[in-house]
């Protein structure tokens, strides 16, 4: 054998009762310096974490949803702000299209979620590093 090579040792227990008593047992495994078995999973901070996970799904889910206020905002509203008269509506003639000042609403979850992506974005990298080995 090779020293860079791994050797995995596995002793019974009922070897050691054959030999003699439990303190030649222990003193033959603390002579041996044979680390005890482990399985062949990743380490655990290299392990993919269901909390990293479900807090990127959340940041991205929240980033999907405002871009999609964010646009319709600026479709429905912005274009019009200034043309809506005293009872808060706009009709265009060109599209027939009637739009609502009350469209302008829009921004308040536009703002709420974008707000929440960025919580959520910060967290997640704060996660993330916290469970990054240290070299």
């Amino acid at each position: 054998l090779k020293l860079s090579q791994r050797c995995d040792l596995r002793i019974d227990a009922s070897l050691f009762y054959q030999l003699g008593s439990l303190e030649t047992s222990l003193t033959i495994l603390a002579a041996s310096n044979v680390e005890p078995h482990r399985s062949q999973s990743l380490h655990p901070s290299r392990q993919p974490r269901l909390a990293q996970s479900l807090i990127l799904a959340a940041t991205l889910l929240c980033l999907a949803v405002s871009m999609a206020c964010w646009f319709v905002y600026f479709t429905v509203y912005w274009p019009y702000r200034e043309l809506f008269d005293e009872t808060g509506r706009y009709f265009d003639a060109q599209n027939s299209v009637v739009y609502q000042e009350q469209s302008g609403l829009l921004i308040w979850p536009a703002l709420a979620l974008s707000i929440l992506t960025i919580l959520l974005g910060v967290a997640w990298r704060a996660l993330r590093s916290a469970s990054a080995p240290l070299n």
